[in-house]
């Protein structure tokens, strides 16, 4: 079974990677999106981003030597993904995708709770998000039926939409 981590930037996903450790005992990747990969405490295998533009100036900060994924090829990207039909409305969305389509059985969303928390790097009191998790989470509802049952999430609205991974799941 191939498992990967999908870790977003909110500020519960240092809580929800403790949690689905507790829950994990086979081997797994892990994709950071966006400037999560900055601040990652271990090596990783994929770092996603719709915007292209960050990963040239920030890979040198960037632990090992993850494969770049990202809409369109500029500098500093591996692999460029587009699907018929979508636009990207958050990155975790675009990321299970892309995780779905390089046959992962398992992916489980870390960080990814879709309710307009601030991002872990953001200081307290930093105002809201830009775009808001309320439109968003139409795009994701919209997504549910392809994902059949492969992708679950630690927290917030997306673990609401896609249900919690369990131990069972993991298993299947």
């Amino acid at each position: 079974m191939k498992i990967v981590l999908v870790c977003g930037s909110a500020e519960c996903l240092f809580d929800d990677l403790a949690r689905v450790k507790e829950l994990l005992d086979v081997a797994y990747d892990v994709a950071c999106i966006n400037h999560t990969a900055l601040y990652y405490p271990y090596f990783f295998n994929y770092w996603i981003g719709w915007h292209p533009e960050i990963f040239a100036g920030l890979r040198k900060f960037v632990k090992g030597n993850p494969i770049t994924m990202s809409s369109q090829k500029e500098e500093g990207v591996d692999s460029v993904w587009n699907f018929d039909g979508f636009q990207a409305s958050d990155s975790s969305l675009y990321a299970a995708k892309i995780m779905l389509e390089l046959k992962y059985d398992r992916v489980i969303l870390c960080g990814s709770p879709m309710d307009n928390s601030r991002k872990f790097y953001e200081p307290y009191g930093a105002e809201k998000p830009q775009h808001s998790a309320d439109n968003i989470q139409e795009a994701w509802r919209q997504e549910v039926a392809g994902f059949k049952d492969r992708v679950k999430s630690m927290s917030g609205n997306t673990r609401h939409i896609l249900g919690a991974p369990t131990k069972e799941w993991l298993h299947v």
